[in-house]
């Protein structure tokens, strides 16, 4: 059990914690505190998704630029998907009386 304790706080230690995804991690927990569980479970399905398409180009054949990538798409409908849930709530929070 000691051995599990020494790897995380190890980990804590060397963790950068400038990096932007703290941020995210940081909203994340408050989310959870709060029981927004739909919000957690769709921008977690994003993130997943993201990744795994990370490949995933549209090119411009002409200038071989890239036109659009996949993840991008992708962050894009689970960022508005958010913001729909996000304005849903806030709307039945409003009308409640």
């Amino acid at each position: 059990m000691s051995d599990i304790i020494y790897a995380i706080v190890d980990y804590v230690q060397t963790y950068n914690w400038d990096d932007p995804m703290t941020f995210g991690f940081v909203i994340l927990g408050v989310l959870a505190v709060l029981g927004k569980w739909r919000i957690i479970f769709i921008a977690l399905v994003t993130c997943c998704l993201g990744v795994m398409a990370h490949d995933l180009i549209v090119w411009n054949l002409m200038t071989m630029q890239e036109v659009i990538t996949v993840p991008h798409v992708i962050y894009c409908a689970g960022g508005i998907a958010v913001l729909g849930l996000v304005g849903l709530s806030f709307i039945k929070f409003m009308l409640s009386p």
